[in-house]
């Protein structure tokens, strides 16, 4: 079954792709008989030549924060409210920029994300990885700043509980999936280099079964991370 689902949503997420590398080809071919044409005009050449330059761009990113379980917004609610506790997460992977209409874009994300959660009264904690793959929105600001929303689909890799030095897998007893929203800001340091800041805040209720009984959780993270985008 995790099979099938990875494989619909890689189909999901490389059909933008798909379509648009169709687009630019078509774009090209546009560009190259407007050039040689006797009738075109400067204004229409620098009109291709900006199409052309609105390429598919790929690249990768490192990213680290800061990640909680909060179990206060899992059902039913805790009879007494959990204190948070905010563990590293780190996660690395490759972007794919499509442009879609002048300073908006399309972000895909492939990556490997780690999280780290606790849970102090009961001296438990947690480390889960996911197979995490947003999809992101993005509006251009200015010439450096773009704003950037979306959402963000999870699929569980493992998942660890360690207790009083004792680590414990706990893959078979936790909600394989996470569905989170993002938002947040991407600033441009060179042509390549960018940094991106950004929140996420898990709207589906995690499980972890304890004995016949559940507990859940929402995901909270804050995540920093280095982009470069080296190739078009």
């Amino acid at each position: 079954m995790k099979l099938v689902l990875f494989l619909l949503l890689l189909m999901f997420y490389t059909f933008p792709v798909v379509a648009y590398t169709c687009r630019v080809q078509g774009s090209m071919l546009d560009y190259l008989a407007d050039s040689l044409s006797e009738d075109s005009t400067r204004q229409s050449i620098g009109t291709n030549k900006a199409a052309m330059e609105r390429k598919v761009r790929f690249g990768v990113k490192i990213s680290g924060g800061m990640s909680n379980m909060n179990f206060n917004k899992g059902f039913p609610k805790p009879a007494n409210p959990v204190d948070a506790s905010w563990n590293v997460s780190i996660g690395v992977g490759g972007v794919l920029e499509v442009p879609l209409y002048k300073n908006l874009y399309l972000q895909q994300e492939y990556l490997y994300a780690d999280l780290g959660g606790e849970s102090k009264e009961q001296g438990l904690k947690y480390r889960l990885g996911y197979l995490s793959l947003p999809v992101l929105f993005k509006y251009q600001l200015n010439r450096n700043v773009v704003f950037l929303a979306g959402s963000q689909f999870d699929l569980l890799l493992y998942a660890n509980e360690r207790h009083e030095g004792n680590l414990t897998n706990i893959m078979h007893e936790t909600e394989e999936r996470n569905i989170g929203l993002i938002a947040g800001l991407e600033y441009k340091l060179t042509e390549i280099l960018y940094l991106d800041a950004r929140v996420m805040h898990g709207i589906n209720h995690i499980g972890i079964e304890y004995g016949g009984t559940s507990r859940e959780f929402k995901w909270e993270s804050l995540q920093l991370s280095v982009v470069v985008r080296p190739f078009k």
